[in-house]
């Protein structure tokens, strides 16, 4: 016979036995569930002077942290030309479309405020 012809004997014969240190191991356990906690966080895995960690906490202290935060942006000077500005608007209004989303800010939802100094008001 062979090892595992062996331990197939062994766990067979002791069933019994070893059904009840199965149901004691899972009950400690269980018992241990009251100290568990759970960390919504991702792990950082790179040292604290790493250049992307430096990068994220800099961008942290400006935006501050929102979990569920997503945010896209294009480095493109030609984005104000009509064809492309209509495309990010388009596809704006697609992921507002989503029931995911609960709302999306945009270039073209900036308005541009003008002080009015005589009524002392902003149009």
């Amino acid at each position: 016979m062979n090892f595992w012809t062996k331990v197939a004997g062994i766990i067979l014969r002791n069933r019994y036995l070893v059904l009840l240190f199965i149901a004691i191991i899972t009950g400690l356990l269980a018992s241990q569930i009251k100290y568990m906690k759970f960390s919504y966080t991702e792990a950082n895995l790179l040292p604290e002077n790493h250049e992307a960690n430096l990068e994220y906490n800099k961008f942290l202290e400006i935006f501050g942290e929102e979990g569920n935060l997503v945010i896209l942006g294009i480095k493109d000077s030609t984005v104000f030309t009509p064809k492309k500005f209509n495309a990010w608007n388009n596809l704006v209004n697609e992921f507002e479309n989503l029931n995911e989303i609960d709302f999306t800010v945009s270039i073209a939802d900036v308005k541009k405020l003008k002080a009015d100094r005589k009524k002392e008001n902003l149009f």
